[in-house]
């Protein structure tokens, strides 16, 4: 059960904005606990388990922290990978999903350094395993740009990444976070490009690099250490007509932990194209999420200890139904198979109906037992849109949610995930 030194502490619902903003607290690392109601069609039963739990559900609901069939065996590698950070050694997580874990903070608005698993992060080195840089930053998401980058003429975006097709286009990352390395990432393919990575306008030793892009398909990476521990400008530039395609950048020191947000908006577990995690085919040339950013693509540097997967949303919808929503899923996981893996269930959109809601989270739980991997239940935890509304939570009538609202979802997985 939970180690009451990291338990969230549990509070009524109705709780006010201004009672759950002290209760975060600047620099503290305890979370407030907002228990919310479940959708109209599946109330919670008297034992506080929500109904929509399976009665053939295999494992343990936590009932304090709306977390399923979080156990030793199925933790070894992200525990094994806290240890290590926090011991001198450098690990690292990512996390998948779609606008609320792009941070999302409603409608077109985006505020990608408090979202959730930035906030998990920021909990966990409070709790002594140390922060190691900025994890990889996308240079594009769905159309919308990190405020982190900037970018010459030339370039284009589409969902996953950018690319440019002219010589002397550049894209600049400023880090918010210090390190002594920096690695850019991107695709490497026939034809492809070469482009010169420069930190702090260095033009030779260990800030600059020659990079061709041409080869065999895969996702990749270019990293350059040995740099003073402060944070960076990294400037990528086109050397030539060839195309390079750009994913992202970061910087990072050499112990700790690092968390790469590569959560897409609008995106989702199934169907197809570049808005699916399981689509692992290529269109147009370009690579889909999945293949690009699966804990085995290359380009992360080491395979991740931990995978955290929060999808569901958008493919109800579209119009999935939780069969394939779950499908995906396991589609997902498979692709991830040399990390443990954390399902998340997001809380309930407004878009959606109370009964496909509740069919979905019965679902989850489901993938849960048959992929045997831990389940942090949001929808439990904060409600759906009406139990957002009612805690001042919610950022729209989607299931964004505001600062506070992903603030208590990472401060709270960060702290059961240390446990």
């Amino acid at each position: 059960m939970v180690d009451a030194a990291h338990a969230p502490a549990k509070q009524p619902r109705g709780l006010s904005r201004r009672a759950m903003l002290t209760g975060l607290g600047a620099g503290g690392a305890a979370a407030v606990f907002v228990r919310g109601a479940e959708p109209a069609a599946a109330t919670a039963t008297t034992s506080g388990v929500p109904s929509y739990v399976p009665a053939t559900a295999l494992n343990t609901f936590e009932t304090t922290t709306s977390v399923y069939n979080f156990k030793a065996s199925n933790t070894r590698r992200h525990r094994a990978g806290l240890a290590l950070a926090s011991s001198g050694g450098l690990t690292n997580q990512v996390f998948i999903g779609d606008s609320l874990t792009a941070g999302c903070i409603g409608g077109s608005t985006f505020d990608r350094l408090n979202a959730w698993p930035r906030v998990y992060a920021a909990t966990l080195n409070q709790l002594g395993i140390p922060n190691a840089g900025t994890g990889l930053v996308r240079v594009a998401d769905n159309t919308v740009v990190d405020a982190r980058w900037t970018f010459s003429s030339g370039w284009a975006g589409y969902t996953s990444c950018s690319y440019a097709a002219a010589a002397g286009a550049t894209a600049t990352f400023s880090s918010d976070v210090a390190g002594t390395s920096v690695a850019v990432a991107y695709q490497q393919g026939a034809g492809g490009g070469a482009f010169t990575v420069s930190v702090d306008g260095a033009t030779s030793g260990p800030g600059f690099a020659n990079v061709s892009t041409g080869g065999s398909t895969k996702a990749t990476r270019v990293t350059l250490s040995g740099l003073a521990d402060t944070t960076h400008i990294v400037t990528v530039t086109t050397a030539s007509s060839a195309m390079v395609v750009l994913i992202g950048a970061e910087v990072f020191n050499t112990s700790g932990l690092i968390c790469h947000n590569v959560g897409q908006s609008g995106s989702r577990a199934s169907g197809s194209g570049r808005a699916s995690w399981s689509d692992t085919t290529t269109t147009g040339g370009s690579a889909q999420p999945l293949t690009i950013y699966r804990s085995t693509s290359g380009i992360y540097g080491q395979i991740p200890s931990t995978v955290h997967c929060a999808l569901g949303i958008n493919d109800l919808i579209a119009g999935a139904s939780p069969d394939a929503v779950v499908a995906a899923i396991a589609t997902i996981r498979a692709q991830c198979a040399g990390s443990d893996f954390f399902l998340y269930l997001e809380p309930q959109p407004n878009a959606v109906t109370p009964d496909n809601w509740s069919a979905l989270c019965t679902a989850m739980y489901g993938a849960a037992d048959s992929l045997d991997v831990p389940l942090f239940d949001l929808q439990d935890r904060l409600g759906g849109y009406s139990s957002e509304q009612l805690n001042q939570l919610t950022g729209d009538t989607y299931a964004h949610l505001d600062r506070a609202g992903y603030a208590d979802w990472g401060r709270s997985s960060g702290l059961i995930s240390s446990r």
